[in-house]
């Protein structure tokens, strides 16, 4: 007997409606059955372009909601700032360390520390003046005099000898010294003094410091004097040979030339006309000197500086100097 054919109807009960029934198909055309066949695969098929947020929200994932699940990383963050941090002296890997290294303190090799040692004791002027002071006896006035007593009496030359005047201010000098060494001391000497003898004493020194003062401006002036006159001679010499090196070099290339130039040229009509300034036209100038018994004064050689100055430069101011020179010193009005 032959088994009876199973019937899945009911698991194909969604699918019902895409079953044609047989009495529509027979009196559809082939066009209803093109336009059926693309409504079923419309909505087979459906649009992918449509927004499932509505349908099936999707959450996107982050770092944050990913580590906020965390368990390992939880329970890192929450454990941090409650543990105390690793002290490295006192830690096992560093009592291991130490060891490992084999360090030893050895005696310093630099010897700069000798050096400046033996630098300081060097330049240490305290201890030379007070070892200079200790081994360089003292001499009293008394012993001074009469060593000066001695030499004196041992001069064996009589064209030599002091004159009466000099032996005189000597013996006044000598007396000094020895009224001063019997003295105590010059403070003692000033409280022993009255005040009309202090009065005169004050006013002896206020006439000494004026008198050198005096003499110490007069000095200095005649110093700065002397500064000047030699810094105006120092250039005038150094100008002097500047001008004579430059005439040289000057006849040197006038000799290889062979030929002057001339100072005028002719004209496009045969009419002369002056030239312009010809390079060492006024570098071979003769200056004119008066030879006077003494040497020049610093007024006359600043004037000459200011020619040969002019010269060097072969300046066209050469002849108003040399008139201003020959009008002024060599023939005054």
């Amino acid at each position: 007997m032959a088994a009876p054919i199973a019937h899945f109807d009911e698991d194909w009960q969604d699918f019902n409606e895409f079953q044609p029934s047989s009495e529509v198909c027979s009196f559809k055309s082939m066009e209803d059955l093109v336009h059926d066949f693309d409504e079923k695969l419309t909505m087979c098929f459906r649009n992918y372009n449509t927004a499932t947020e509505n349908i099936a929200p999707i959450k996107p994932i982050t770092e944050e909601n990913f580590l906020k699940d965390d368990e390992v990383w939880n329970s890192l963050t929450n454990n941090f700032g409650n543990v105390m941090p690793v002290d490295w002296k006192t830690s096992y890997t560093r009592s291991l360390h130490l060891p490992a290294l084999k360090l030893t303190e050895r005696e310093s090799l630099d010897p700069s520390d000798d050096e400046d040692e033996d630098l300081r004791e060097q330049l240490d002027m305290h201890s030379i003046i007070v070892s200079s002071i200790n081994e360089e006896p003292l001499f009293t006035a008394e012993q001074v005099i009469e060593e000066i007593e001695e030499m004196m009496q041992e001069s064996p030359d009589d064209d030599e000898s002091p004159s009466q005047s000099d032996l005189s201010m000597l013996s006044q000098d000598v007396g000094a010294l020895k009224r001063s060494g019997s003295n105590t001391s010059f403070e003692d000497q000033l409280r022993q003094l009255s005040v009309s003898e202090i009065s005169r004493t004050l006013e002896e020194v206020e006439a000494a410091i004026r008198r050198y003062s005096e003499e110490l401006i007069q000095a200095l002036a005649l110093r700065d004097e002397l500064d000047f006159e030699k810094e105006v001679k120092n250039s005038f010499i150094s100008l002097l040979i500047d001008v004579q090196n430059k005439q040289k070099e000057h006849r040197e290339l006038l000799r290889k030339k062979k030929k002057i130039r001339s100072t005028t040229t002719s004209g496009p009509n045969g009419q002369r006309i002056n030239s312009t300034h010809i390079p060492g036209t006024y570098l071979t100038t003769v200056i004119p000197y008066e030879k006077k018994a003494g040497s020049p004064s610093v007024e006359d050689l600043q004037i000459l500086t200011k020619i040969l100055h002019a010269m060097r430069d072969d300046s066209e101011k050469v002849p108003a100097l040399l008139t201003d020179y020959i009008l002024k010193v060599l023939c005054p009005t």
